[in-house]
């Protein structure tokens, strides 16, 4: 009787694993995650979720920091082009000054040879009014554009504009002082010789190779035409004193050994339509008659014979209109320039934007599908947990307590599986 009342007492505390596994079982996954030893920085303590999460977001982090790489890159180019077209737009409005200011050398160098006579007093007078209208345009241009340009660009092109401000006095002092026509010449050529430097350190701020190309090539012209026009101011001294003395030929060498030495440059950087476009463009009947009345002007002064007799209205019109086909194809260059850089810039900005989106589209879509993978992988881990746990804490305990209760009466020892159904594993 002892024993089956022991055997019953067993029997009625049988259901007592059930109940107090099940009132267990929330806590002890909570007391788990409190009891993992160590920091919970250590990589054995964090979750399930944070180590998914982590796993998603350390390539997710990696392809942004790429992409904002490569966007920057993009962007930095498109900037750096938009520079560029700023600095291109300036130069060509300095170019037309460079152009005037130049008519203006010449004129005034064969003004102060003549002796100053108020017959040429007018058209100087003229062509100073079109330079300073030329600077005016260049100065309202300038200030249009300087916000785009980068620091060096506005350093070089804020000096050219403090050079044009003096150029009253070197004005005045041809007029009025007793300089001679070379000196004249030289202060003339000093502050061209300026301009046309900054111009030729547009190239620098170039990283295209079609650019760097089309730079020189325009940069080669201008200096092409600097050439011939110091060499018309030349003539046109030696022609209103009657002879070229021994200063302004060696000045009328270097100038045509100068000539020589750009063409060649252009010759280099120029592609075969530039060469052609310079070839049909710098002809006809007054270029090859300036040439000719060049060189009788070299043939007689190296014969020490005079210069009378040769027709100075002749030479200065053959000389001019030389130098405006040049100044022709420069400013086709330079159009081009402005063109493929603005071109280029658009594309650059463009390319940018459309690889950014395509990059974020796609960002986006890998972010959704690893969030619904990252679902499917967490809710039966989570039920695996759950089950292990109950079966820990309740299934076997009760199997166990069925067993001793009643060693020798019908029981069910089974322990049912994980509600997990998943062909993944094969």
């Amino acid at each position: 009787m002892r024993q089956n009342g022991r055997e019953g007492d067993a029997v009625a505390r049988a259901p007592e694993p059930e109940r107090a596994g099940r009132d267990r079982l929330g806590t002890k996954i909570a007391q788990m995650r409190r009891t993992r030893s160590g920091t919970p920085w250590r990589l054995r303590n964090w979750s399930l979720r944070t180590k998914l999460v982590a796993v998603l977001l350390i390539p997710t982090l990696t392809a942004l920091v790429l992409m904002g790489v490569h966007f920057d890159s993009k962007l930095r180019a498109a900037n750096s082009l938009t520079e560029l077209s700023a600095r291109v737009t300036a130069d060509r409005a300095m170019s037309n000054v460079v152009h005037a200011l130049q008519r203006e050398r010449d004129l005034t160098v064969r003004y102060v040879a003549n002796g100053r006579r108020s017959a040429e007093a007018d058209e100087i007078a003229e062509q100073r009014r079109r330079v300073n209208i030329r600077v005016g345009t260049f100065s309202r241009v300038y200030a249009s554009v300087k916000s785009k340009m980068d620091d060096a660009a506005v350093q070089d092109l804020d000096r050219i504009r403090q050079e044009l401000n003096g150029l009253s006095r070197l004005r005045y002092g041809a007029e009025h002082d007793k300089y001679p026509a070379s000196k004249v010449l030289a202060g003339y050529s000093a502050l061209i010789a300026e301009m046309l430097a900054t111009r030729g350190r547009t190239v620098t701020a170039v990283s295209e190779p079609e650019l760097v190309r089309l730079q020189l090539a325009a940069t080669a012209v201008s200096r092409i035409k600097e050439q011939l026009s110091i060499t018309r101011g030349l003539v046109d001294e030696a022609l209103a004193v009657g002879k070229l003395s021994v200063d302004a030929r060696r000045e009328l060498a270097g100038a045509n050994s100068d000539l020589e030495a750009w063409r060649s440059e252009f010759e280099t950087f120029a592609t075969e339509e530039h060469k052609r476009m310079y070839a049909d463009k710098v002809t006809g009947m007054l270029v090859d008659q300036r040439n000719e009345l060049l060189d009788t002007v070299v043939a007689r002064s190296e014969n020490g014979r005079s210069l009378q007799g040769i027709d100075r209205s002749q030479w200065d019109t053959a000389a001019t209109y030389t130098s405006n086909l040049v100044f022709e194809v420069e400013q086709a260059l330079q159009a081009e320039m402005q063109e493929r850089t603005d071109a280029l810039a658009d594309e650059a900005r463009t390319s940018a934007l459309r690889d950014g989106g395509i990059v974020l589209v796609l960002l986006g879509f890998a972010a959704l599908l690893a969030v619904v993978i990252g679902r499917s992988l967490l809710r039966p881990l989570r039920t695996l947990r759950s089950t292990a746990l109950e079966v820990a804490e309740f299934r076997l305990p009760a199997a166990v307590h069925g067993l001793l209760a009643s060693p020798r009466g019908p029981r069910k020892t089974d322990v049912a599986p994980a509600p997990v159904d998943s062909t993944g594993e094969g």
